[in-house]
């Protein structure tokens, strides 16, 4: 059920079948009314994009937030989120929440994005259309909307919102790692030598290695069409001696228990997350210089500046990791 704050929130899912549609939803539904969330099925996800924005704007709601599919949203995030873009500036037509990514192995900005849905207008939609072709569609339009017409996109504090990849159909975890690949090109390999670590214990990271090996062989420019995209895995389950895994169903997850998730992984440290009250983990560096090198850098570039920063931190750690176990460990250069 909604509260006072996410009653005027339109919640749009985009969703192009994953297996925690229904969870996904779900969860929404705890924290929001039902009868302002909507379901997307666009491909490509373009279309999907524009839809949701078309949708939120013909709801009329004062926001608009885009979920996709893959995200499990913990309990209390929607009324944060709220609670945080109430006090933002009238210029400002994005909010980005952080997620914890299991695939990219860091919690990062991305994930719940709020739109201000008065700042939906016909300008922002021909933005949009120029941005058809991108491999990171929604990040070019809020890219372009700051340099075309001053509206500003703003992060939350770095504390996650959800858990993003988690729970996904081995076919979705070969799609995403064979994307990755190309849209995270200047960080693949410290995430394959991660992958290759992990897979010891989880078989989603076997098959990320596989989707992002497949990728780096592909000729051709990878386009963001989940209709063109490689999802078959099943001879490759064969061959490990196992298969796909079985739907998820609705309740399978609480928001509760997503949020217990969230902190069980932080305090195991299976995944650099920042510590809640003083920053990231190891003297809070990177968050006492996050507006720094937002000011410097701008908001995209101070994005990839974070990532890099918690994934060269992984891979510090995992090589450490390899090494207290007495296993062979090239430097990833």
């Amino acid at each position: 059920m909604g509260t006072s704050l996410t009653r005027d929130i339109t919640v749009i899912i985009r969703s192009s079948g994953e297996r925690t549609e229904a969870v996904c939803r779900k969860l929404l539904a705890e924290q929001a009314e039902a009868d302002c969330i909507e379901m997307v099925q666009e491909a490509p996800f373009y279309q999907a994009l524009r839809q949701t924005l078309i949708r939120g704007r013909a709801a009329g709601r004062t926001w608009t937030l885009a979920v996709d599919a893959d995200l499990l949203v913990r309990t209390g995030a929607l009324a944060e989120m709220a609670a945080f873009a109430q006090l933002q500036a009238p210029e400002v037509l994005f909010v980005s929440g952080w997620c914890m990514d299991k695939l990219l192995c860091c919690c990062r900005p991305a994930g719940l994005h709020l739109y201000r849905t008065s700042l939906i207008d016909d300008k922002l939609l021909k933005i949009l259309a120029g941005v058809e072709a991108s491999i990171r569609p929604e990040r070019d339009l809020v890219i372009a909307a700051e340099r075309v017409l001053n509206r500003k996109a703003v992060v939350m504090p770095p504390d996650p919102l959800c858990l993003h990849d988690h729970e996904q159909y081995y076919a979705d975890v070969y799609r995403k790692a064979f994307v990755h690949a190309r849209k995270h090109s200047d960080e693949i390999d410290m995430l394959i030598a991660a992958w290759r670590a992990l897979g010891d214990t989880d078989l989603d990271f076997k098959i990320a290695l596989l989707g992002a090996r497949a990728s780096r062989s592909w000729p051709e420019e990878v386009r963001m069409d989940v209709r063109s995209l490689p999802r078959e895995v099943m001879p490759l389950l064969n061959m490990m001696g196992t298969t796909e895994k079985p739907p998820l169903e609705a309740d399978a997850l609480s928001g509760r228990e997503i949020s217990e998730l969230i902190q069980r992984l932080h305090q195991e440290g299976s995944i650099p997350m920042m510590d809640r009250h003083s920053g990231y983990a190891q003297g809070g560096s990177v968050l006492t210089r996050w507006q720094e090198i937002r000011r410097s850098l701008g908001f995209t570039r101070s994005v990839q500046w974070v990532i890099g920063c918690r994934l060269k931190k992984w891979g510090l750690h995992m090589m450490r990791r390899a090494q207290s176990a007495g296993k062979n460990c090239a430097p990833v250069l």
